[in-house]
């Protein structure tokens, strides 16, 4: 998913935040990388 296409525009990003929990950090490891979700959020103007 691109934030462009989100929001309209390169112009019109704004920021865009990604977090990875502590449980997908846990599943990664085990899963040897294979398994790596993390959120994303956009702001857009």
């Amino acid at each position: 998913m691109e934030a462009t296409s989100i929001c309209g525009g390169r112009y019109k990003v704004l920021v865009v935040e990604s977090k990875l929990e502590p449980i997908d950090i846990l599943l990664g490891i085990f899963s040897c990388g294979i398994y790596t979700a993390r959120y994303a959020k956009f702001y857009c103007k």
